[in-house]
């Protein structure tokens, strides 16, 4: 993994976030399956109606000509109980050296609207501005998910960098995302 990447392992008040393993795989399959609205976050994605999260683990989720050495699939357990409720994946230098991609954060449908989404992005946040390697986060919401819109709100994600249309939608649905940027100093 590249000099620049995340902690293995960092942990917020309730959280424990780390690098996801093949024995994590059945409950993330089971996260993903079950959240619709983050159904085509890879291009693969688009064509297979049952993604295997192996893939993930395997391959990354890169963007054009990525290095799967700046991909990082973390998942997210419950410090009480070490029950995985939720995962992130990111991407270092993505389109810019000095950007950290979101590429994904979901949770378990059980574990919604807890306050866990906005306590992962500010724990981010931190870890990622003490690394000094990046100035900015980036992420792009589709705007019928406004939970992760509202989500990326309440983290910072103030800038539009990008308001586009999703081509795996068609135009007359108005599925327009938005890439949004935080700003890490200032």
């Amino acid at each position: 993994m590249s000099n620049r990447s995340l902690p293995a392992k960092w942990e917020t008040p309730r959280l424990c976030v780390e690098d996801s393993i093949n024995d994590d795989l059945p409950d993330l399959q089971q996260i993903h399956d079950d959240n619709p609205t983050i159904h085509g976050w890879t291009d693969a994605e688009a064509n297979l109606p049952d993604y295997p999260m192996s893939t993930v683990l395997t391959d990354g989720v890169l963007p054009p000509n990525g290095s799967k050495e700046l991909f990082q699939m973390q998942s997210i357990k419950l410090k009480l109980t070490d029950q995985l409720i939720g995962m992130i994946g990111v991407y270092q230098g993505f389109p810019d050296v000095d950007i950290l991609w979101i590429n994904i954060l979901a949770f378990h449908t059980l574990y919604q609207n807890k306050g866990f989404g906005k306590e992962v992005m500010d724990g981010l946040s931190g870890i990622v501005k003490n690394t000094g390697a990046f100035t900015r986060m980036r992420t792009s919401v589709n705007l019928k998910n406004l939970p992760s819109l509202r989500l990326c709100l309440k983290a910072g994600f103030d800038k539009i960098i990008l308001m586009d249309n999703d081509p795996r939608y068609p135009e007359e649905d108005g599925a327009t995302s938005f890439i949004l940027e935080k700003s890490l100093f200032g």
